[in-house]
């Protein structure tokens, strides 16, 4: 079960409530459910809005941040942080 799904049930809500709020048919909205489509940021954020809930929660994937190893702070790579202060 995707995160969509789980929130969507939690919040005692059908395929049908989110796709009438959001102008879409809920096919789509199965579509996303399934991983078989995935919703434009904008409608991501909408769905989120919807289910009162972090979007990043919903749809983690989207909302990932990739960080490079070399552009980690020191702090978070166990180096030494040198402060003047």
């Amino acid at each position: 079960m995707n995160n969509l799904v789980l929130y969507r049930k939690r919040a005692r809500m059908r395929q049908f409530d989110i796709a009438r709020q959001l102008g879409v048919t809920e096919q789509l909205i199965s579509k996303w459910e399934s991983g078989r489509a995935e919703p434009h940021i904008e409608q991501a954020v909408d769905v989120a809005r919807i289910l009162d809930i972090d979007p990043e929660k919903i749809f983690p994937e989207m909302f990932a941040i990739g960080i490079d190893e070399g552009e980690r702070p020191a702090a978070e790579k166990n180096e030494k942080v040198i402060s003047y202060d």
